[in-house]
């Protein structure tokens, strides 16, 4: 058999295992967007629905953030929360979108967004293989029964500038009254490109592990 024809047999056997690749990650990558639509806030969905609501309507023209923060807080029926109305708020001032213009975000708020586009930029800049290799000791530790972060972890992110301040300040200034799962789900959304998007599916593969398992998992460990 000629070179040319070995070569062409051996593509043969490979297209059909790049295509079932191809069609494994495009099939996580659905699953992950259905994820990270899930890991929004029912709270922050209708604080936002309400202050573009309000845009629409003209009444955010010539508002400071306590005008609109209070309007959405005033609504009749079922208002958003205060700190989910802030939260949206405050991004919204903080990006600059349309109707924010008289807006000043908050000081406290704009230092978590700061915060949390710091630990996005260095959360990406750590190898995926070094990401799978913390997922994978933490799933061992929990195998075991072991409770919280595992032991091997503790102070692993501080080379990578990821330290327990920075990741509670990327929270937001309402930290301590929201709870261990939502501060979970904010990191989640924050660190969103590796959680649900092409690197994450990389990192999943490294692990080994089923994609809920990281998916849900809490960036800290």
């Amino acid at each position: 058999m000629s070179l040319k024809s070995r070569l062409e047999r051996m593509e043969a056997r490979e297209k059909p295992r790049e295509q079932d690749e191809d069609a494994e990650r495009r099939a996580w990558l659905a699953t992950a967007r259905v994820r990270a639509i899930e890991n929004h806030d029912p709270d922050e969905f209708r604080a936002g629905d309400l202050l573009r609501l309000f845009r629409t309507q003209g009444r955010l023209e010539g508002a400071t953030f306590e005008r609109a923060r209070d309007m959405a807080l005033a609504w009749p029926t079922s208002p958003p929360s205060r700190w989910a109305v802030e939260r949206v708020l405050s991004r919204m001032a903080y990006e600059g979108e349309p109707g924010t213009e008289n807006m000043e975000c908050p000081a406290e708020w704009r230092e978590a967004w700061e915060a949390a586009g710091e630990l996005r930029e260095r959360h990406a800049a750590v190898p995926v293989e070094t990401l799978a290799a913390w997922i994978v000791i933490q799933h061992e530790h929990e195998a075991e029964g072991g409770e919280g972060a595992a032991p091997e972890l503790e102070g692993a992110g501080e080379p990578h500038g990821l330290t327990d301040e920075l990741y509670r300040a990327a929270v937001g200034p309402d930290a301590d009254g929201i709870g261990e799962p939502e501060e979970a789900r904010r990191l989640r959304e924050i660190l969103e490109g590796d959680y649900y998007g092409e690197r994450a599916w990389h990192i999943q593969r490294q692990t080994h592990e089923g994609a809920v398992s990281w998916l849900t998992r809490d960036p800290r460990g």
